[in-house]
């Protein structure tokens, strides 16, 4: 009881200081200067959607926090491809043990040989390391997402904190302490510091040894260039019959 309520005080000043940051994002968006190389990047897929369907693939990655999930989501509406989160496929079944990793990457190369066979284009976020060796060679464009750990901290507190205040179904009390006692060593907040500049050091290198030469690379340093892609894309005259 007492680590319960300590980590839902530790929860409630982590809010307090996430509201700042949280709002420095939002109108940092109004004054901003677009990137060219998102410009860029929207630019290629929307070609490569358009005229290359079947052989369109898009994987986004990056840490625990950063936001793959909404971002493959968003992408996929917005130019009409197939969308599977990994972790469905890993944790099929929510509070259950993942099944092997060997079953996990030959699901996910399965489905990508689905949607190639249809033709489609397809949106992956893919969070696991041990499926990049067969799975990131499929892409045509990645979605790298590193942006600053503060951005991703804020983004947890308040992905935790509404879902134990909303009482979430399927979300427990045991889950916000694990997230906020940053006492343990198993808290997601104690383990992100630790592990973000790591995982960033490791995914460059596989982008370097495991994707393919004509793999076209997104580097998300800032959350507005996300913004800023899905923008694009909305406004694209080749994809605008799709919203009409």
């Amino acid at each position: 009881m007492l680590e319960t309520v300590a980590a839902f005080l530790l929860g409630a000043v982590c809010i307090l200081c996430s509201i700042p940051v949280w709002l420095f994002v939002q109108f940092r968006y109004w004054w901003h200067t677009p990137s060219p190389a998102t410009a860029a990047f929207a630019d290629s897929l929307v070609r490569s959607t358009t005229e290359y369907a079947e052989h369109t693939g898009i994987i986004v990655v990056g840490p625990y926090g950063s936001g793959k999930t909404t971002t493959t989501k968003r992408l996929a509406s917005l130019i009409q491809a197939a969308h599977i989160d990994s972790d469905s496929v890993y944790t099929p079944v929510a509070n259950q043990p993942p099944i092997s990793k060997t079953d996990c990457t030959e699901k996910l190369t399965q489905w990508i040989s689905e949607q190639h066979a249809n033709s489609s284009s397809w949106c992956m976020d893919l969070n696991y390391f041990f499926a990049m060796p067969t799975v990131l060679p499929f892409a045509t464009h990645l979605v790298w997402i590193h942006i600053p750990w503060v951005v991703m901290f804020q983004r947890l507190v308040f992905r935790h904190f509404v879902r134990c205040c909303f009482c979430t179904p399927g979300y427990e009390w045991e889950t916000f302490v694990k997230a906020f006692g940053i006492w343990r060593t198993d808290s997601y907040l104690g383990w992100q510091w630790h592990v973000t500049t790591k995982y960033n050091q490791e995914m460059e290198r596989r982008f370097k040894t495991e994707c393919s030469e004509t793999c076209r690379l997104l580097d998300v340093q800032d959350p507005c260039q996300i913004e800023d892609l899905c923008a694009h894309l909305w406004c694209d005259p080749q994809l605008r019959p799709h919203y009409e």
